[in-house]
């Protein structure tokens, strides 16, 4: 694949270049700023897309052979019944060498129905010996197949309650379907008043810079804007500030002189409106002020608690008493995660939407849709490392999905740009 250099004054100018030069499906693999310009590496999706053509003729091709396999085991099955007629029992009886048997009795047609009688005897025979031992090796997998469920059941740590309930499956797919059934995601673009919450340390703000540059990637900086109500990390105002100079989104800073609803107020006409709140500890006095500031707001606003997947039950359960029970759930830090069963547990018990999950500190590449599916194959994967591989994974990104289009209602299927920022 070739890949281009594209060197612009902004990352808004290089993106009006990208698509007018290359197209909207440009992947953009990599940003540099380096004086005072943004230098944006860009690679045309043309030449995966015919590399995936190839892959699905090649697999169209190998169809035929399967067919093929299949009719001769068919044909294998019913002439050990004697059901087959004369010029399809031919090939059958090659092994028994019967052909030439058969041409010295041509004179006797009688003598020739014995001896293909005899044949059909001695074969049928044969094969129901073959069958059990087929019957053998089946009930022989069956069992070995539940006790890899069952294994896997108590490495997942899932709550006792969600184990008893999938104890009944005896495949690995009958299981990741079952519990991925109980799992609900967001089914909606993240549009509105969206407000950031949860405990301090936990990548809200670098996960709401990653939802707000893919929507600046999409409907361009006119269509979202930022309000930061976060006053007490070190720190907090000048990244914004930052982000907001580079994507051209208006960023503003809540204060006594200035409050949220008067924030809002300013650009609640825009698609996406994203607020990031404080971290704060869950004794903090301060918490609940800055929370009842979303309860009393004259806006609607929706809540996403954000979440480091390896927290404790008892701490997870407790940032959802404090932050509200109806918001859903980001999960972030999957790549420090060794085990999953919890945050399974925790969204299965409470009956909660999964929004996003977060594996990395790339904005906005390393964000994905919630896909509940996805979360059980990753969770499977750290839990027995032999099949990440049969997730369809590989080590560092397991079942990790493509961002999908969040911003307009999830007609396009995949977002194919892919802008990477280290921040």
């Amino acid at each position: 694949m070739a890949i281009q250099k594209i060197i612009a004054a902004s990352v808004n100018e290089g993106l009006r270049i990208i698509r007018d030069q290359l197209g909207s499906d440009a992947m953009i693999i990599k940003t540099v700023k380096r004086n005072n310009k943004v230098e944006l590496f860009v690679d045309s999706p043309k030449e995966i897309e015919s590399a995936i053509q190839a892959v699905n003729e090649q697999a169209e091709g190998s169809d035929s052979a399967i067919q093929e396999e299949y009719q001769q085991a068919k044909l294998k099955m019913l002439s050990s019944l004697g059901d087959l007629p004369e010029q399809e029992l031919k090939p059958q009886v090659e092994n028994y060498q019967i052909d030439s048997h058969l041409n010295q009795l041509s004179s006797s047609g009688s003598l020739v129905q014995q001896s293909r009688q005899s044949y059909r005897q001695s074969y049928s025979a044969q094969a129901e010996k073959s069958f059990d031992s087929i019957l053998g090796s089946i009930k022989s997998a069956g069992s070995s197949n539940e006790k890899t469920v069952s294994s896997i059941l108590e490495k997942l740590r899932l709550d006792e309650g969600i184990c008893a309930e999938l104890r009944s499956c005896r495949r690995l797919d009958e299981l990741i379907a079952k519990l991925a059934t109980r799992i609900s995601e967001q089914e909606k673009p993240a549009l509105g008043i969206k407000a950031f919450v949860g405990p301090a340390g936990g990548g809200k703000t670098t996960t709401m810079l990653k939802l707000i540059t893919r929507q600046v990637m999409q409907l361009g900086p006119e269509s979202c804007a930022i309000i930061n109500c976060d006053r007490y990390r070190s720190g907090a105002k000048e990244q914004l500030v930052r982000m907001g100079e580079l994507l051209d989104v208006q960023v503003m800073n809540t204060s006594s002189k200035f409050n949220l609803n008067q924030a809002i107020a300013k650009v609640a006409h825009r698609g996406l409106v994203v607020i990031d709140m404080p971290g704060l500890g869950f004794t903090d006095p301060l918490l609940h002020g800055e929370l009842f500031k979303l309860s009393s707001s004259n806006y609607s606003i929706d809540r996403y608690l954000v979440l480091p997947a390896y927290l404790q039950k008892t701490d997870m359960e407790r940032a959802l008493k404090v932050h509200g029970k109806r918001a859903s759930v980001i999960f972030t830090h999957l790549d420090d995660c060794t085990s999953l069963g919890v945050a399974l547990s925790f969204l299965i018990k409470n009956s909660l939407k999964l929004a996003y999950i977060s594996d990395g500190p790339h904005i906005p590449k390393d964000l994905s849709r919630g896909v509940g599916i996805d979360l059980i194959r990753r969770a499977i994967a750290l839990a027995d490392s032999s099949l990440t591989r049969a997730m369809n994974t590989s080590a560092p990104e397991v079942a990790k999905t493509p961002i999908s289009d969040f911003t307009n209602g999830g007609s396009q299927r995949k977002v194919s740009s892919a802008m990477v920022m280290d921040v």
